[in-house]
């Protein structure tokens, strides 16, 4: 009898422990829209301040920045993963908004999706087909001008008419100018 209370008080703890795991709200499958202020305050963000502010952007690009940015009002779409826990390129994500931030470019004109991964379903999907997390669209007007994503957990940075362009050595900076120049 009591081996019997035993292993009944030890099946009641096992189905109390896993039901304390699961969930009864179901995960969103659809891409969430988030401002670059609620980036700072979003859960899945928490790690994001501290890797922009870590990133030691060019002054005299940045400048080049700003001026394409002027002469050309082009805007960002930004995709992202609400994590830091892959590969390096997520941290392209976080650099990227400090150059725009620091080039003077208004959060207006900076789209964010926080996404589970790049099939996930966004409002952008008939005009950006994902490849990777993060991946970065420049358009002008209604046209996108300029690609980075990750494919295969490389960066590849270029215009959308031509092949996929591995980054390589160019910086974050080189890339946003070479889009905003388009």
């Amino acid at each position: 009898m009591k081996n019997l209370c035993v292993l009944l008080a030890l099946c009641c703890v096992m189905t109390i422990g896993f039901n304390s795991c699961s969930t009864t709200s179901p995960e969103n499958p659809d891409a969430q829209q988030l401002t670059v202020a609620e980036l700072n305050t979003s859960i899945g963000y928490s790690w994001f301040q501290a890797e922009a502010g870590k990133y030691p952007a060019d002054p005299v690009k940045v400048q080049k920045i700003a001026d394409a940015f002027k002469a050309n009002h082009q805007k960002m779409y930004v995709f992202v993963r609400p994590t830091c826990s892959c590969t390096g390129t997520q941290y392209t994500f976080p650099h990227t908004l400090q150059v725009l931030k620091l080039a003077g470019v208004p959060d207006s004109m900076i789209t964010v999706y926080s996404m589970q991964s790049s099939s996930t379903k966004h409002p952008m999907m008939n005009q950006f087909s994902i490849g990777g997390l993060p991946s970065f669209y420049i358009t002008k007007g209604e046209s996108t001008v300029y690609i980075m994503q990750t494919l295969n957990e490389k960066l590849y940075a270029n215009s959308p008419n031509q092949a996929n362009t591995e980054a390589g050595t160019r910086t974050v900076e080189d890339m946003i100018l070479e889009g905003f120049m388009q």
